[in-house]
């Protein structure tokens, strides 16, 4: 009898193994998933000749985009689950400021990137202060600083996913590791 129970025991670790490496090969292929879809990027702008410009420069690395010329278009429109939006600080009917703020009680994930030409300190600070994730000014270097500041955002996002995505896959893979040791000694144990 304790020959059998030690023969059956040792395609125990075989066993626990496999169930482990099956965790990880779920979690890589899940943490890949969400890193790597693209981003949906709304750019807001009133100047269609400005709103063309962002949006061919984001282009060519972005594909998902869309141009809304109001604040009001883009609130409207924040069912799609941006992640990234790009607005003008003076628009016609609501500013950039009062939409950031909006756009913030309806989902506080979408980043807001605001583009002015204003060159006052205060009205940075504010943008940051209400929620905005930074404040580029509208100068020859504004759309690499706007490409760079995405791509910050995305591999800022990349890194929380990787490391939530790895705390829930840890988890599933001790509960499937846990059953199967449950599962195995629930088996000894009725022999």
């Amino acid at each position: 009898m304790a020959n059998l129970y030690i023969s059956e025991f040792q395609d125990f670790p075989k066993t626990l193994d496999l169930a482990c490496l099956w965790s990880n090969r779920i979690k890589q292929k899940y943490i890949a998933m969400k890193i790597n879809r693209d981003p949906l990027i709304f750019i807001v702008e009133d100047d269609p000749m400005y709103s063309g410009m962002i949006e061919s420069h984001l282009e060519q690395e972005y594909s998902l985009i869309t141009v809304y010329s109001s604040a009001e278009e883009c609130i409207d429109n924040l069912h799609r689950r941006p992640d990234i939006i790009i607005m003008d600080y003076h628009l016609d009917s609501m500013n950039g400021l009062e939409a950031t703020k909006n756009i913030k009680a309806v989902n506080p994930d979408i980043q807001v990137i605001l583009v002015s030409s204003q060159e006052q300190l205060q009205v940075a600070v504010n943008t940051l202060k209400y929620g905005a994730y930074d404040y580029v000014m509208k100068d020859e270097a504004a759309l690499f600083r706007i490409k760079s500041l995405i791509n910050k955002i995305l591999y800022l996002n990349a890194v929380v996913t990787k490391n939530q995505s790895f705390n829930l896959l840890k988890r599933i893979g001790i509960m499937v590791c846990t059953v199967l040791v449950l599962g195995i000694s629930l088996f000894l144990l009725l022999k």
